[in-house]
């Protein structure tokens, strides 16, 4: 298992471009006290802790710890941090195996996501019986609202009693469906 597919951050990313996004991360071991970015640099890193455990320090108290799996620095991947100026140190707590990956590989990467997502959709409304006869430009103009998200086996998409506020097209997977029925008895 790739530990891509452990990292929460990529749950509802295609798997086709996070393994791409993976290929173009690089690796780095550090040593339990290795000080991997310091409160003020500049950095357009974002990291992933393969294995070990990292600490992240405002001044000299510990604000949290990231494990196996887990990510920071990726306050800029949402334009939440513009100038990339970390706002933390951070610092290996133990022997520690991480991947890193800059802004603008991210960026172009998500990119060719969103626009490959947005083509995939396209073509399935195209092919959607109701959507016959619609003209291209009205199709663009539904695809450009419509929102795509992957859910996990096991995972409730719609349950009873929810607001139907959604349309949802299955674009590929299996989906069971389950309803309840009250059916009263006369005796």
């Amino acid at each position: 298992m790739h530990v891509y597919s452990k990292v929460k951050f990529f749950e509802t990313f295609d798997l086709g471009i996070v393994t791409k996004l993976f290929r173009r991360f690089d690796q780095h071991l550090f040593a339990a006290g290795d000080v991997i970015e310091r409160r003020g640099d500049i950095s357009a890193l974002m990291w992933i802790v393969a294995k070990g455990k990292v600490g992240l320090y405002l001044d000299d108290e510990l604000q949290s710890e990231v494990g196996d799996n887990g990510t920071f620095g990726m306050n800029f991947a949402f334009g939440e941090n513009p100038h990339r100026v970390r706002a933390v140190t951070a610092i290996a707590l133990e022997e520690t195996y991480c991947f890193s990956l800059d802004h603008a590989q991210f960026s172009e990467q998500v990119f060719l996501l969103e626009y490959s997502q947005r083509q995939a959709r396209l073509s399935l409304l195209r092919h959607i019986s109701i959507f016959e006869g619609w003209p291209s430009d009205k199709l663009k103009s539904l695809n450009a609202v419509m929102g795509q998200h992957s859910y996990h086996s096991g995972e409730i998409v719609y349950d009873l009693g929810d607001k139907p506020d959604k349309l949802f097209f299955l674009m590929r997977g299996e989906l069971m469906l389950e309803t309840e029925i009250d059916i009263e008895q006369k005796v």
